[in-house]
């Protein structure tokens, strides 16, 4: 009987141990973000160019690159866009965006082992102004095949926006002639008669004093 109830301990001190060790597990997992850990996503925001003007267009580029052992699901990202741009257009053709919004949604779906999305936008700067405008983090958002959910945030980006570009109304000045200019060709006719016709006049002047 006491045998009995020693094994009966033993297999309940191995469930307690199984059990804390599938607790501990899930609770380190559970512990980044809203939900993991381990990064299982690689993350780059590139902006281009980093110094603009009103008028000038900004390009985006986010890389989504799947660093995980297996397949993540229900990858969904997050852009908050700054309120100095506008957004012209992105790389996925059915987004719609409303005119003023701060921020849009887009789910790109299922990423495989390995594979890498990427999602360009095109900005529009809208503002006057001189000033240091910040991209915010892009949040992306997934599910394990385990069902863990988890988020990640890529790198922010800083952009110069210098304002209105000046434009000169000064005239372009007229290029100085290079070269030798060829001398008009009446000039040569006139200096080899000339002389000629001075001494004809002098001829008929010295036969008039004479008479």
């Amino acid at each position: 009987m006491v045998q009995g109830t020693r094994i009966q301990r033993r297999s309940l001190f191995i469930l307690i141990f199984i059990i804390g060790a599938i607790s501990g597990s899930t609770c380190q997992v559970n512990s980044h973000s809203s939900d993991v850990t381990v990064v299982p996503l690689q993350l780059i925001q590139v902006a281009n160019p980093l110094t603009a003007f009103k008028a000038d267009q900004i390009n985006v580029s986010i890389s989504i690159t799947n660093v995980y052992f297996q397949d993540i699901l229900n990858v969904s990202m997050t852009v908050t866009i700054p309120s100095e741009v506008e957004l012209l257009h992105s790389s996925a053709t059915d987004l719609e965006i409303e005119r003023d919004a701060e921020k849009f949604d887009y789910t790109l779906g299922t990423l495989q082992v390995e594979k890498k999305a990427i999602f360009s936008i095109t900005y529009n700067v809208t503002t006057s102004e001189s000033i240091s405008v910040t991209l915010e983090p892009v949040n992306v958002s997934f599910l394990l095949l385990n069902g863990i959910s988890g988020y990640e945030l890529s790198n922010s980006e800083e952009i110069l926006l210098k304002g209105e570009r000046m434009v000169t109304t000064t005239e372009s000045l007229l290029p100085i002639p290079k070269g030798e200019t060829p001398a008009n060709p009446i000039l040569p006719i006139i200096g080899y008669f000339l002389p000629l016709l001075v001494f004809s006049l002098s001829v008929v002047v010295l036969r008039r004093i004479k008479h």
